[in-house]
């Protein structure tokens, strides 16, 4: 009797079970965020205050987009 492996071959659902992550809150807020905020239109509204590198040197100020 010949002995017969076991398939490795995956198929697609096998695949979306073992590489699914679960959906944080955070993630999900970040969605839902990109849904109803027009990120353009804001970043251009907060562009104007933000911090600007100083020629005197120091620390430079962190990215707004990063700060969001």
């Amino acid at each position: 009797m010949e002995w017969l492996a076991p398939s490795l071959q995956l198929g697609f659902s096998d695949e979306e079970q073992i590489y699914a992550q679960k959906r944080t809150r955070r993630l999900r807020i970040f969605d839902e965020m990109k849904i109803t905020v027009p990120w353009e239109a804001f970043l251009a509204l907060i562009k104007p205050v933000n911090p600007m590198p100083s020629s005197k040197g120091g620390r430079p100020p962190i990215p707004f987009e990063v700060m969001l």
